[in-house]
């Protein structure tokens, strides 16, 4: 039966592989679906190998490793992942946040804890077993049962830490606001925050099993998510939203204004002036021709104003367009307005105006007939 379950987990773990694989190919510069992927295709590759060592592995050893406690190398594999995805929501809502600068600042807690279990290993190697929390208790003076302690404690810290901090980024000076699948995965991140405590201390073939499940599951569920929006975890503030946020914080001066600020700001009032991003080929390289500036620069600017990347940007402007559209009143149906507006699928275009403004777009023209 434990064979049937372990071929289970392995079938999710492909899935979590493939999906993940996918979404490294196809990130088309939106970085957090890179990083979410690549999370994804890790999750699969490392269960995968886990799951193929079980099952090569005589069943009594295979046993006697399912009910050992603290074991480092868990540990260490799950404090890789986990530091990465508790902060997505924060790399959701604030893009650009997340730096190559501030990728190596939030490295070094790990590197070390990784660095400290590795020295071990190879210099000592000694591991006693523990199979209960009273064996633990027991056996707290040797050295290695005291770095297993000191690693779990470390890792609790280091991601709870990483966790709250990912919550602060949803305030008043975001340019983004939460969804519905952000509390959704902050609650999925709770609960892989606490199996790391059940998994190290609790363990049981029950809880070893569904960890695998509910881990690939839930990065499975995600993929999909980026499958559909560029973000789904947030999205950008509309115009009244942004207003009522300025009206509360105030608006920076000019002269405080950094200079992809300053960059976006011209970029609204070229939109305003020439609805370039009504046509279906618009891309970035025309957008910065206009401006005078680097594409690189002009993206840095797009994410800088809370946005994901350039492809979220013209979404946003589409959409927004269309409403102005539908308030001109013109007598021009959705259909019409959606290609007006740069739109060439109405799937595409109803998954995404529902999205931003929780209602169909012919609910959306009825409120001004």
């Amino acid at each position: 039966m434990n064979n049937y379950i372990i071929y289970l987990d392995t079938a999710l773990d492909l899935v979590a592989f493939v999906f993940g694989s996918f979404l490294i190919c196809t990130f088309k510069g939106n970085r957090l679906k890179l990083t979410f992927g690549i999370c994804s295709a890790m999750v699969g590759v490392v269960f995968i190998l886990a799951n193929i060592h079980y099952l090569n592995t005589d069943p009594s050893v295979r046993s006697k490793e399912i009910y050992e406690l603290l074991v480092i190398d868990r540990m260490v594999k799950w404090l890789v992942l986990t530091s990465v995805t508790v902060m997505i929501p924060l790399a959701s809502l604030r893009p650009g946040f997340i730096t190559t600068l501030r990728l190596v600042l939030f490295a070094i807690p790990v590197l070390f804890i990784i660095t400290i279990a590795g020295c071990y290993y190879l210099f000592n190697g000694q591991i006693t077993p523990l199979t209960t929390l009273h064996s633990i208790a027991e056996n707290a003076h040797r050295t290695d049962v005291r770095l297993r302690i000191f690693i779990f404690v470390a890792i609790n810290l280091i991601c709870w830490g990483y966790y709250i901090l990912s919550l602060v980024g949803n305030n008043a000076r975001s340019k983004r606001k939460g969804t519905l699948l952000m509390w959704i995965y902050t609650g999925g991140s709770v609960c892989i925050l606490v199996y790391f405590v059940l998994f190290s201390l609790f363990i049981n073939p029950v809880i070893f099993y569904a960890y695998d499940v509910f881990v690939s599951s839930f990065f499975i569920f995600f993929c999909v998510g980026f499958l559909l929006y560029e973000n789904p975890f947030s999205r950008i503030k509309s115009k009244q939203e942004k207003a009522q946020d300025e009206k509360t914080t105030g608006q920076l001066p000019v002269w405080l204004q950094s200079h992809t600020e300053r960059i976006y700001r011209d970029m609204e009032k070229l939109a305003e002036a020439d609805k370039s991003f009504t046509q279906a080929q618009y891309a970035v390289n025309d957008l910065a021709g206009k401006l005078n500036v680097t594409p690189r620069l002009a993206v840095e600017a797009i994410k800088a104003a809370g946005f994901t990347g350039f492809k979220e940007y013209v979404i946003y402007l589409r959409i927004e367009h269309f409403k102005e559209l539908v308030q001109r009143q013109n007598g021009k149906s959705v259909k019409e307005l959606m290609y007006l507006s740069g739109f060439t699928t109405r799937s595409n275009f109803y998954r995404i105006f529902q999205r931003y403004e929780h209602m169909t777009p012919l609910e959306y023209m009825k409120q001004f007939c």
